[in-house]
């Protein structure tokens, strides 16, 4: 339901900003984004474990962590 949410919440937001008009999609050759993606440091993942130590300046969670999400009725 948050991948939906989110995929609408962008389509909106695309919708509403006329992209299609204002944007030009442009095709970009392989290689080039084989040097991109391939960057160690490009979106480098980390175990849950291990992320804590990563995040430098992210306030912590509050005490007893974040409160659960619960579904909407139907």
């Amino acid at each position: 339901m948050g991948c939906r949410l989110l995929a609408r919440l962008w389509q909106s937001a695309w919708q509403l900003g006329k992209g299609d008009s204002k944007l030009t999609v442009k095709t970009i050759a392989q290689p080039d984004l084989v040097k991109c993606y391939s960057k160690k440091t490009f979106l480098k993942s980390f175990l849950l474990t291990e992320i804590g130590a990563r995040l430098k300046g992210v306030p912590a969670p509050p005490p007893g962590g974040l409160a659960p999400i619960r579904p909407r009725p139907k």
